[in-house]
């Protein structure tokens, strides 16, 4: 039966001898008596960090001597036990000795090697019992403490040690005199239990080494090298321990590396570089379980990467870079803090985001080129608030059709813009609506599914605004609605199903308005009811069913209103738990007056 192959010219046997003994007579066809089967016993199977001088160890069988028929004879034989040990990677045995015991011990083994082995017991040449075949990895050869690299000639002889494991922090730090410009001597290098700082290195142009790094147990650093332009080894990184800056390298213009890095344990900032034009690497990221920050670096026009992150435990922040386009973060689906994505002043478009379900904290949008948003259409919940503020070029707001929930505030102001028509699965802000300043604004064709807003709600100096049919699905206002300063807007006929608001409800200097038939199932203004300074409003409707405003009703300054309809419930149910203020306009009647309008 054939075993082994071996490709290589030589491989070592471990044999106990045997004694044969020969004391009896039985028949030819009797077979060898079973045994119990024997085991490995030390390494275990697929221990690591083993030493590279190191005993092995199995299990003596029982019975200690075998008896098997031979002729006319009976024969009691020792078992030969023949122990295989080999490097994995290149099939080739390492060791030949005879033992007298049922263990070996194994000196100069390689550093960082993985070995197998296997035990067979013969007896008469013939295969008996085989051990399972068991693997062992020796320790990587460590340097213990923290290393401190100066000088190019430090670098050189720290990597003729060939060290695989730095116990300690590497700290790589060039001097006035010999200073560092190669790091390749320190390739050996496979795992630092510690940080890695790269810093203040003027004469280190390029990083192409760390091509055997797999992990750095705390963070890793590039900062403050004035004369690094590119970053391209880190070839076989899969996970930093903590946190990861590429920080004020002033000629950085290229980072094309780390593409099998998975994981970042902490933080992730690239700032301060201000010749980095782009961004390729990156693309097997999954998780960053604390912040990404890409922010001030003048010259970065593109991001695209990070196309399998799936997730960012804190803010992820994009500021006062160069950026024309987001293409990457197809695979985020959760980022555990803010977004933040301003004062990009070449952004025209964001195409990415496209699996993005929850921000645990609060989105921002701010950069006055872009034009159009077309990511965000998985967006679900927003837990804090949503900035769309400062766009000075977006003129269309579309997307964001699964969005359900606003945990915070909610603004938009935009000069330029022209159209909302988002938000149409929107049901809940839970504190403010504010669309204010938005000077070209005509039509607001969104929010169509909104119920509750939990603070207040304001449409505000929206200069070319003409109606507002919007918000049929609203139900309450935690507090204020105010509706004011809007030059060109004529009717208000939304509001369908709103029935209560919590504080005041503003209907002022709305130059041009000239009718109101909303809010025809409001009940109850728990505030002040105003309507003030709508100088040709001939009308108020729409209020029929309101019963109640817990404070003072001002009607004031509307120059052609004298239609009262719109309040004479309110005043029958004595509902007005404030002052009655009712002057400067057409008509202004007294309580009295009220009560006594023919309505029907």
């Amino acid at each position: 039966m054939q075993h082994f192959i071996f490709n290589k010219n030589y491989f070592f046997v471990l044999i106990i001898s045997y004694t044969l003994i020969i004391y009896g007579c039985i028949k030819e066809e009797e077979n060898i008596i079973e045994i119990e089967s024997f085991n490995l016993i030390s390494p275990a199977n697929n221990e690591i960090e083993v030493k590279t001088s190191t005993f092995l160890e199995w299990k003596r069988i029982s019975p200690q001597m075998i008896e098997l028929p031979y002729s006319q004879l009976r024969l009691l034989m020792y078992p030969i036990y023949k122990v295989y040990v080999w490097e994995k990677s290149s099939n080739v045995l390492i060791y030949n000795k005879q033992l007298t015991e049922f263990s070996v011990n194994l000196d100069s083994l390689k550093y960082g090697t993985e070995y197998q082995w296997q035990v067979i017991v013969y007896i008469s040449e013939e295969i008996f019992k085989e051990s399972e075949i068991w693997e062992f990895k020796t320790e990587p050869k460590t340097y213990i403490g923290d290393v401190n690299l100066t000088t190019q000639e430090e670098v050189d002889l720290f990597g003729i040690n060939k060290y695989e494991r730095i116990k300690g922090d590497l700290d790589i730090e060039s001097s006035l005199i010999d200073p560092i410009n190669n790091l390749s001597p320190l390739s050996s290098i496979i795992t630092i239990e510690g940080t890695l700082y790269i810093l203040n290195n003027s004469e280190l142009n390029k990083i192409e080494g760390f091509e055997n790094l797999t992990w750095i147990e705390q963070s890793l650093f590039f900062q403050y090298n004035s004369g690094l332009t590119s970053i391209k080894g880190f070839i076989s990184l899969d996970s930093i321990g903590n946190s990861f800056g590429i920080l004020g390298n002033n000629e950085l213009d290229t980072i094309n590396a780390f593409e099998k890095l998975l994981k970042v344990n902490g933080s992730f900032e690239i700032s301060g570089n201000k010749k980095l034009v782009s961004l390729i690497g990156f693309n097997n990221i999954r998780t960053i379980t604390r912040s990404l920050n890409i922010k001030s670096n003048y010259g970065l026009i593109a991001i695209n990467g990070f196309f399998k992150l799936e997730f960012i435990g804190e803010e992820l922040n994009f500021g006062y870079n160069n950026l024309n386009s987001i293409i990457g973060f197809k695979f985020l689906q959760e980022i555990g803090g803010d977004l933040y994505l301003s004062s990009n002043n070449n952004l025209k478009e964001i195409d990415g985001f496209d699996n993005l379900i929850f921000i645990r904290g609060a989105l921002s949008l701010s950069n006055t080129s872009l034009t159009t948003l077309q990511g965000f259409n998985n967006l679900v919940s927003i837990e804090s608030s949503l900035n769309i503020n400062f766009n000075e070029n977006l003129t269309t707001l579309t997307g964001f059709n699964n969005l359900n929930t606003v945990g915070g505030y909610f603004k938009i102001r935009n000069s330029n813009l022209i159209l909302i028509q988002g938000f149409n699965r929107l049901k809940l802000v839970k504190e403010d609506l504010d669309l204010d300043f938005n000077d070209a604004l005509v039509n607001i064709d969104g929010f169509n599914d909104i119920q509750s807003i939990g603070g207040t709600l304001t449409i505000r100096s929206a200069d070319k605004l003409t109606s507002i049919p919007s918000f049929n699905n609203l139900e309450s206002v935690g507090r204020w609605i105010q509706i004011t300063n809007n030059d060109e807007l004529t009717i208000i006929d939304g509001f369908a199903n709103l029935s209560y608001i919590g504080s005041n409800l503003y209907l002022a200097v709305n130059s041009k308005l000239i009718t109101i038939q909303g809010f025809n199932n409001l009940k109850t203004i728990d505030g002040r009811f105003d309507i003030s300074n709508n100088f040709i409003l001939t009308n108020i409707g729409g209020f029929e069913k309101l019963l109640s405003v817990g404070s003072d009703l001002w009607i004031t300054s509307n120059f052609q209103l004298s239609g009262f309809c719109g309040i004479k419930n309110l005043i029958d149910a004595d509902g007005l738990k404030g002052d009655y203020n009712v002057f400067n306009n057409l008509i202004n009647p007294t309580i009295e007056e009220v009560k006594l309008l023919d309505c029907n």
